[in-house]
């Protein structure tokens, strides 16, 4: 399980802290080149250590799927999705 900070919270959801801090710990995924990913879904890359969440979906010149995910501390950065084996 994942725990944020209060500030780390805060700074995903606009400020809002209705939601309890245990409620988002459960919603971040561990990032998988092989999974699908929703906007606005949050994930956590366990080889950069860092958490994030997807903004957007795109699909690149090659056909392969991909994501753009604001990472909270490396900034924005595109990952692979449903990578086929």
């Amino acid at each position: 399980m994942l725990f944020l900070k209060k500030e780390e919270y805060e700074a995903l959801h606009g400020g809002d802290t209705s939601k309890k801090l245990d409620d988002a710990e459960q919603e971040y995924v561990s990032y998988s080149p092989n999974d699908t990913y929703s906007v606005g879904q949050l994930l956590y890359h366990p080889v950069w250590d860092d958490r994030g969440e997807v903004v957007k979906k795109e699909v690149t010149s090659s056909g392969h799927h991909s994501i753009i995910v604001a990472f909270h501390r490396l900034g924005q950065r595109t990952l692979i999705e449903s990578l086929s084996a």
